[in-house]
């Protein structure tokens, strides 16, 4: 039976941009690891070699991190990027004066997506499982109230009679700005709970994963992005604890590009311009140590977390077809 990996989800963002909770990258990139500054020590006792897994065992793991893969991808499509481009174009309106019209999405289409969230019984607990439908259940609802709200802005604003300083269209904003919130905690909610479990079942399937040392040190790799996006927020920022940063992303690319490489030529190709992008990133530390991290720095640290993450997301892509 083949091994079901997770995809690495959000990019990480080093100040360019309004921050926004990452709690659902924490889960689903826990591993458990110490950075190379930070080594255990040689005497330290060898963990005992865990029992092969069952394939009841197996499959059981595989379902939950097929659930959290399918869920990832639906939130990141329409219907549910219908409530950030609702909002994008009713904030741009704002500046503009001018309002998109509303993408359109059929409510079988919400209910069908609403559907495939819906998590198994099998596969939760009880409570998790009611607690998750919540989450679907409050999207839903922020599914139906916006475009409703979005319609009145639209009538609001082809209304020529109105004199009003856009005191109503002002209304009609904030009422959009309430639903999206609820919309984006619940969907992020969801993320987190789902990517925690998810990363667990993860962990119990590279037992027996012939690529587990590739995919733990991704994900090294990746933890190491999201800390030095944190210490980018200091002002200014720890230069020692960045270059241990430094160190450890090459250290990690190091062990993650030794071969054997235990997969097919195609993944292996992937996996190679996975670390041909994260490889960059380092390099964008090293200019930024002797540069400074300005603006265009930053900018390139940005690019190249989101090339390494689509690059392994393509990686994850092509080791599940196996």
């Amino acid at each position: 039976m083949k091994t079901i990996l997770l995809p690495v989800c959000l990019s990480v963002l080093l100040f360019l941009a309004a921050c926004r909770s990452d709690d659902e990258e924490d889960h689903a990139q826990q591993q458990t690891w110490q950075p190379a500054h930070v080594q255990s020590s040689p005497h330290a006792t060898a963990p005992e070699a865990e029992p092969p897994l069952s394939p009841a065992e197996k499959a059981q793991a595989a379902a939950l991190v097929d659930f959290y893969n399918t869920a990832a991808s639906l939130l990141a499509e329409e219907p549910y990027t219908l409530p950030d481009a609702l909002l994008n174009n009713a904030h741009a309106y704002l500046q503009t004066w001018r309002l998109k019209p509303a993408p359109r999405v059929h409510a079988s289409a919400r209910e069908t997506a609403a559907g495939r969230l819906a998590p198994p019984p099998e596969m939760f607990t009880s409570d998790v499982r009611r607690q998750l439908l919540q989450y679907v259940n409050v999207m839903g609802a922020a599914l139906e109230t916006m475009p409703t709200n979005y319609r009145l802005l639209e009538k609001y604003v082809k209304d020529d009679s109105i004199r009003d300083d856009n005191a109503g269209g002002n209304k009609i904003i904030t009422r959009l700005e309430t639903a999206h919130t609820a919309f984006v905690n619940a969907r992020d909610a969801f993320l987190t709970t789902t990517a925690g479990m998810a990363a667990q079942a993860e962990a119990t399937l590279l037992r027996d994963n012939p690529l587990k040392r590739q995919i733990v040190e991704s994900r090294k790799i990746f933890s190491l992005f999201k800390t030095a996006a944190a210490l980018l927020k200091q002002d200014p920022p720890d230069k020692a604890a960045m270059l241990r940063v430094h160190e450890d992303i090459e250290t990690a690319l190091t062990a993650a590009e030794r071969p054997p490489f235990q997969g097919d030529p195609e993944t292996e190709r992937v996996f190679r311009a996975f670390l041909k992008e994260a490889a960059t990133f380092p390099k964008g530390l090293a200019q930024g140590f002797s540069e400074g991290f300005h603006s265009r720095i930053r900018h390139n640290l940005n690019t190249a977390s989101h090339n390494s993450r689509e690059t392994y997301n393509a990686f994850v892509r092509t080791a599940n077809r196996e």
